[in-house]
């Protein structure tokens, strides 16, 4: 398989499954709050932006194998990727229109298909983070049921699948009753139910031997208190740092870019009139009239404001329209946007989304007061992005480390068996991981009061964490193994039903897990060939 297509194959088969997944939520009618896309040029680029980023990220951020863990490198690797990646993502996005002059704010939906890719790059190297984290590797073994030879394990397997089912009808009780139900209860039921689906077929099922002793209910939590407690540190470091990364390269922007700002106090520009008071305020007031969304998080909370023909999350009840003369108002680098152009006024909401309605110039003028404000509006917000980062990594290193039990390939009753009892493992464990995530997601959206903000991150955060996990897993490579030999003619597509046959013809022995040429001379030609094919791909060497 060529180098390209052996990078790019996990992420492309991490996209599949998610939006395998995805698809009743988009068909539904809550999908457009769940995935908010202002057009279909920002959902290719933001799927693009996923894919470069998680496949250099694995490339980048995940060891080889489980014996060639780097200890302190990986650390420093980490750091030094995750940095880098904060670094020209941001330097990008403000070099082609982002918005970045007033410093970092969650809720950014209006900045166009560029701004999707590169939040989708990064998006993608931070779940490839939270793998490495996690312990998860490049070349995957298969997985073994953590409960397999406990009788106790199966029942609590089985005991947390009514949980997951429980908590599921829990939530979409309403919705059973004929009444509204919103949109994050939908989803959060769609992924109870999945995981417990999952957990509930793996529960059944005794398991194969794994390679370590059975793990009992004990030593799991150990595991998992030990994953959180690694994930929490090591994430909150990175984070932090490629946080303050993104605050820094801001903040340098902003103040390169306002430099050049013209002195636009009493003057117009366009349909805007621009005024400065003597304690620094400055004010771009509107002549006609716009169109204006306002988005509420919660009953009596501050709206955000999003410009007319944008796709606003969330927008159900606490969302309302009208037009009406608008004012941005920059205080300490502090923008806000009065729907009546009143400073005394009804409605003031945060004004992010509405800076496309401003002109190039008249936006660097307000945004002069930013870059004099650098620790409050770019270097601890983007510290405080690495906390969240960390409070969503932790819980999932916790729970990838826990239920990752290898199997015992030695030992093994036959591949077919080892090939199920991994493929339910994987599932089993990405279902779970994922409902820990949405309801940590949960929280932080609840806690910071943003429907425009870390509601859109979550929703893009649940499914993904779960299911391109599986393409780290040896069902999944060699689901992407099978493809490609198949397609190049080199393997029938029933690979398993050809080895089999191979088996029962004497051609192939079965060691455990695996299956061998049966004659050491058969085997010492096809190495032979494979290395003289690899250096010259017109040789080949006869079989005689």
């Amino acid at each position: 398989m060529p180098r390209v297509l052996r990078l790019a194959a996990p992420a492309l088969l991490a996209l599949a499954l998610t939006f395998v997944l995805a698809v009743p939520i988009l068909l539904s009618s809550v999908g457009g709050d769940v995935f908010v896309f202002d057009d279909r040029p920002s959902l290719a680029a933001n799927l693009v932006g996923n894919l470069v980023g998680f496949a250099g990220g694995l490339a980048l951020l995940l060891p080889v194998s489980a014996a060639r863990r780097e200890g302190r490198t990986a650390l420093i690797r980490q750091l030094t990727v995750c940095m880098a990646t904060a670094a020209v993502a941001t330097l990008g996005y403000g070099l082609t229109g982002g918005s970045v002059q007033f410093g970092l704010q969650f809720g950014t939906v209006t900045d166009g298909w560029v701004a999707e890719l590169f939040g989708g790059a990064v998006f993608g190297v931070l779940i490839a983070l939270y793998f490495g984290v996690a312990g998860l590797t490049r070349h995957a073994v298969p997985l073994g049921l953590p409960w397999a030879g406990s009788p106790s394990g199966r029942l609590a397997a089985q005991a947390g699948s009514g949980l997951l089912a429980l908590a599921g009808l829990v939530v979409v009780k309403p919705w059973l009753l004929g009444q509204d139900l919103g949109t994050w209860p939908m989803v959060a039921g769609a992924l109870c139910f999945t995981a417990a689906l999952c957990l509930w077929a793996a529960a059944r099922r005794q398991g194969t031997r794994t390679g370590v002793s059975h793990a009992s209910e004990g030593r799991i939590v150990r595991r998992f208190m030990t994953g959180l407690l690694h994930g929490w540190a090591v994430c909150l470091l990175v984070g932090v740092a490629a946080g303050g990364t993104v605050g820094a390269v801001a903040c340098a922007f902003s103040a390169v870019e306002t430099s050049r700002a013209p002195d636009l106090d009493g003057k117009r520009l366009g349909k805007w009139s621009h005024h400065e008071t003597p304690d620094g305020v400055r004010t771009a007031e509107s002549s006609t009239e716009i169109a204006v969304i306002l988005v509420y998080p919660h009953a009596g909370a501050r709206p955000t404001a999003y410009p007319h023909g944008s796709r606003p999350p969330s927008c159900g009840q606490l969302c309302e329209s009208f037009d009406t003369p608008v004012t941005f108002r920059a205080a300490q680098g502090d923008l806000r946007v009065l729907v009546d152009g009143d400073v005394d006024g009804k409605t003031v909401a945060d004004a992010v989304n509405m800076l496309p309605e401003l002109p190039g110039q008249s936006r660097t003028w307000l945004a002069q007061g930013a870059a004099r404000h650098p620790l409050d509006r770019f270097l601890l917000p983007g510290a405080m992005g690495g906390v969240l980062i960390a409070l969503i990594g932790g819980p999932a290193s916790g729970l990838y480390r826990a239920l990752s039990t290898p199997s015992d390939l030695i030992r093994a009753a036959n591949p077919h068996v080892t090939l199920r009892t991994d493929r339910m493992a994987s599932l089993s464990r990405s279902g779970v991981v994922a409902v820990m995530t949405g309801g940590v997601c949960v929280v932080l959206a609840w806690a910071f009061a943003s429907r425009g903000g870390l509601d859109h991150v979550a929703a893009q955060m649940w499914v993904p964490m779960g299911t391109a996990a599986l393409a780290l897993t040896a069902w999944g490579q060699l689901a992407v193994a099978r493809v490609w030999l198949a397609l190049t003619g080199r393997m029938p597509w029933r690979i398993m039903t050809f080895l089999d046959e191979a088996h029962r013809r004497g051609v192939l022995r079965q060691s455990g897990a695996h299956y061998e040429f049966r004659h050491l001379h058969m085997q010492q030609r096809l190495a032979s060939a494979a290395e003289v094919s690899q250096q010259d791909p017109r040789t080949t060497v006869p079989m005689a």
